[in-house]
């Protein structure tokens, strides 16, 4: 088995559900790196689909956090407007 794939799955896996803290963005990114490493080594069967996952789950990862984060300087901005 492939230690890149897996890891690439753990770490978007953990970026995906952490993705509103600080760390998961950087978990994230550690998976799809991870993960684009792992198939550039000809992985077959589980491997390849672990690597996949990885570069899946760090991807909607990081996309959920940047839709947070937008929202916050939304409410934020909305807040300093409309303060009474």
């Amino acid at each position: 088995m492939n230690n890149y794939s897996l890891s690439s799955f753990i770490l978007g896996l953990a970026g995906f559900l952490l993705s509103c803290f600080i760390l998961g963005p950087v978990s994230c990114f550690f998976g799809i790196i991870l993960g684009i490493l792992a198939l550039t080594k000809k992985p077959v069967g589980l491997d390849k689909t672990f690597a996949i996952l990885g570069i899946v789950f760090g991807g909607l990862g990081l996309i959920l956090y940047l839709v947070l984060l937008i929202f916050s300087f939304i409410g934020i901005l909305l807040l300093e407007t409309f303060q009474v």
